[in-house]
């Protein structure tokens, strides 16, 4: 799918007065391939809860909808092209455009100049907000003189509303630039405390607002560990001691815990207990207590769980029948494309520690169909082990595949996150773990 430009699709509450009795109006013709449907959506872009507008045989459509507040929406064409619209009631909008040619498009009608201008806007946002700065300061500045140019220039286009939009657009890119500086100071291999512009924008955030909340816990724990291991108790005693709002509070909490369920290690019990008083929902806090009692049987040093293996000729043994070496387990599906993008790798992987007796890299197949495993086998004649156990996700809790888990030589799991074997570091970490 190619993105014509990216949009904030901002709803504004531009009031009551605001409101009219005519609707929204969009017509258009699309050239090229024949099309069925698009979809329109407006405010939050969110495609689930688009309008599905019918394409006519020769190419048009037309989409009237009354609007509650003037915004920003989009229409979609699937896998194919993705425009921003400015929806304001009481105007006539006419879009022609080839999909398959992501620059060949037309605005005419009441919001030609809002739509051009809009466009324009967006590409230089983006450029703007996703450059390179010396300092936080230099790109405040940067950014303001560029917020005041674009308002400057938005007030002159008719109607008046659409300023108000557009600049609702450019604050919301200019606070994610802001709070996504701490990226710059990553890639420049620079403390996160180390420009004092950005210490005080961290600082002044407002810890009512659940994104900017958030922002600031993941910055204080980056300050903190210095390139250590992250520590979720230290983030969400920054939580508890910074984050005042109740509901602000969960929100936040959850977002980490969250975070945390993806790179569950041996803090899961002192990181449920810090966590779940902050949370009031009862199905919110059932789905920790539902992580925290499916992971606790994964964390590293815990039993790995036993189950049966399958190999191509319909033998059978235990995972447990293997311990006694390091396992290095690849959990795969024939399906699955990232999965087969490895196979390459872990070929490589188990060519390097070929006779090394202390370790065996393993593939287990989620298959349901056998005979699909059995054909991929076939033609790819892998010489490292292979077996199928098509509940093995259901058993371990795992949520997407490939899946990388490392065993020791006594049946105690190392990681279920260990790295994938195109990682550049995967030896490295696996030796780590060889005696």
């Amino acid at each position: 799918m190619k993105k014509l430009y990216l949009i904030g699709c901002t709803a504004l509450l531009l009031g009551a007065c605001n409101k009219t009795s005519q609707d929204y109006q969009l017509t258009g013709t699309f050239e090229g391939d024949s099309l069925e449907y698009v979809l329109v959506g407006h405010g939050a872009n969110n495609i689930s809860n688009a309008d599905t507008v019918r394409i006519a045989p020769d190419g048009s459509f037309s989409y009237t909808r009354k609007m509650e507040n003037p915004e920003v929406g989009f229409l979609y064409v699937p896998d194919k092209a993705f425009y921003s619209l400015v929806m304001i009631n009481g105007t006539k909008t006419q879009l022609k455009a080839n999909p398959n040619i992501p620059d060949k498009f037309t605005f005419t009608g009441d919001l030609e100049a809002a739509e051009n201008f809009y466009y324009n806007t967006c590409k230089v946002l983006n450029e703007k907000c996703a450059a390179t700065y010396p300092s936080f300061g230099e790109m405040q500045r940067t950014l303001q003189a560029m917020s005041d140019s674009i308002e400057q220039a938005a007030k002159k286009i008719s109607p008046k509303e659409f300023a108000v939009l557009v600049m609702g657009d450019v604050k919301i890119n200019q606070n994610n630039a802001a709070l996504d500086y701490i990226n710059q100071l990553y890639n420049a291999n620079k403390p996160f405390d180390s420009d004092a512009d950005y210490n005080r924008y961290m600082e002044a955030l407002d810890m009512n607002d659940a994104t900017q909340a958030l922002a600031y816990v993941k910055w204080k724990e980056e300050c903190v560990k210095q390139g250590g291991p992250t520590s979720y108790v230290r983030m969400l005693d920054v939580v508890q001691n910074k984050v005042s709002n109740p509901e602000t509070q969960e929100k936040v909490v959850m977002e980490v815990m969250g975070d945390y369920f993806s790179a569950c290690d041996s803090d899961l019990e002192a990181v449920c207990q810090k966590a779940l008083p902050m949370i009031k929902d009862t199905q919110k806090k059932e789905w920790v207590e539902q992580m925290y009692n499916a992971n606790k049987k994964l964390i590293p040093g815990a039993d790995a769980i036993d189950c049966q293996l399958e190999d191509i000729n319909g033998k059978t043994i235990q995972l447990s029948d293997l311990y006694g070496k390091v396992l290095y387990l690849d959990i795969w599906a024939t399906w699955c494309g990232p999965c087969c993008e490895e196979i390459p790798y872990m070929e490589k992987l188990a060519q390097h520690f070929k006779g090394d007796n202390r370790i065996v890299p393993i593939s287990i197949s989620v298959d349901r169909k056998k005979k699909d495993w059995s054909a991929k086998l076939k033609a790819d004649k892998p010489e490292w082990s292979q077996y199928l156990c098509p509940d093995f996700t259901d058993l371990y809790g795992i949520a997407g595949i490939p899946c990388f888990i490392l065993i020791d030589t006594k049946g105690k799991i190392i990681t279920t996150k260990a790295p994938r074997p195109s990682d550049p570091e995967c030896i490295n970490f696996i030796s780590k773990y060889l005696k």
